[in-house]
C-alpha cells in the first residue's frame, strides 16, 4: 500500500499550494527542520526549554556509536548488564542482572522499546572509557559535550534515559539540530527504522531466554524512518520524526503534546503542511 505522504509524478508536476498559517496542534512547542538545506521552516515555542523525556536517547545512543568507532569497540562486543542498570524504573527491555548482551543489541533495546536499563547499562558500559571510577559521570561529560560540539544553547543531561528525577533539557529546535547529525549514522538510522527485533539473551544464572522489541515510534512505514519517542508526566508526549521523503526529508519534533496518541496526530499534520510549503 502506497504511504500516506507518498508523492505521485503527477503531484511532483503540480505546483504547491501556499498555506501561510500552521495546523492546529495539540503540543506546546514544534519545529520543523530541513537537514539538507540545514534551514529551519517553522516552529511554535521552539526555543522554549522543556523535559524531553526518552528523546534524550537519541544522544544516548549517537554517543555510543561514536565512543565505539573512536575507541575501535565492535558492536559485537559483550557487555554484562550491572545490577543499577536492571533495577532503573520506567520503560524497560525487561533486562536482568548479569544478562549478557553485545552492544548493538543493547542499543536497539535502547531505542525500540526505550529501554531505561539499556541506556543505563551502555552508559556505565561506554563511560567507563573516560572515567573508570566514575562511568556515568564520564559518560554524562561527553553527552554534554557533544550538545557544546553541536551548539545546542538550550541542552543539557543529567542522565542517560530521559526520567524526571535528575532531568534533561532541551528545546525542539535543538532536538531537530540533534537528530539531524544523528541521522547521518547510517548505523544509528538502522537502529531507529527497525520495527522489531528478537534478541537472544543469554544469562549465566538461567541460561538463554528471547526478548522482543517492538518500536514506540508507531508512524515508521508510514511515510516515516526516525527517530525516537518520549513521555513522562512532566515532559508530556513527545516525539522527533524524520519524514521519509528524498524531496523533503525534513525533521519534526513535537514536544509536550496533550496525550500519546495526539503526538502522532500532530506530526502527521504538521508533515502534511509542510510538504506542501513552496520551496525557495
Amino acid at each position: 500500500m502506497a504511504s500516506l505522504y507518498q508523492r505521485s509524478s503527477k503531484r511532483q508536476s503540480s505546483p504547491k499550494k501556499i498555506l501561510s498559517q500552521p495546523p492546529s496542534v495539540t503540543c506546546e512547542s514544534w519545529s520543523i527542520y530541513d537537514p539538507v538545506t540545514k534551514k529551519f521552516i517553522a516552529g511554535k515555542n521552539e526555543d522554549q526549554p522543556r523535559e524531553i523525556a526518552s528523546i534524550s536517547k537519541i544522544m544516548t545512543c549517537i554517543v555510543c556509536l561514536e565512543i565505539a568507532e573512536e575507541q575501535e569497540i565492535s558492536l559485537d562486543t559483550i557487555v554484562s548488564v550491572p545490577e543499577e542498570a536492571s533495577r532503573i524504573k520506567g520503560t524497560s527491555a525487561n533486562l536482568e542482572e548479569f544478562d549478557e548482551l553485545t552492544v548493538y543489541e543493547l542499543l536497539l533495546g535502547l531505542m525500540l522499546p526505550s529501554g531505561n536499563d539499556s541506556a543505563m547499562a551502555l552508559a556505565l558500559f561506554f563511560g567507563g572509557v573516560y572515567l573508570e571510577n566514575e562511568p556515568l559521570q564520564g559518560f554524562l561529560r561527553v553527552m554534554n559535550y557533544m550538545a557544546d560540539y553541536l551548539e545546542l544553547p538550550s541542552t543539557t543531561f543529567q542522565n542517560p534515559h530521559g526520567l524526571s528525577v535528575k532531568p534533561n533539557f532541551s528545546t525542539a529546535r535543538d532536538v531537530n539540530k540533534l537528530a539531524a547529525y544523528a541521522m547521518k549514522n547510517p548505523i544509528f538510522k538502522e537502529i531507529v527504522n527497525t520495527q522489531s527485533y528478537m534478541a537472544n539473551v543469554y544469562n549465566p544464572l538461567y541460561g538463554y531466554r528471547k526478548a522482543y522489541w517492538k518500536n514506540t515510534n508507531i508512524l515508521l512505514g508510514k511515510g516515516f524512518d526516525g527517530a525516537k519517542t518520549g513521555t513522562t508526566d512532566k515532559a508530556g508526549a513527545c516525539l522527533c520524526a524524520t519524514i521519509e521523503d528524498p524531496i523533503t526529508p525534513y525533521l519534526i519534533t513535537v514536544l509536550k503534546s496533550r496525550t500519546s496518541d495526539d503526538r502522532w496526530d500532530d506530526t502527521v499534520k504538521l508533515a502534511s503542511w509542510a510538504k506542501n510549503l513552496p520551496m525557495n
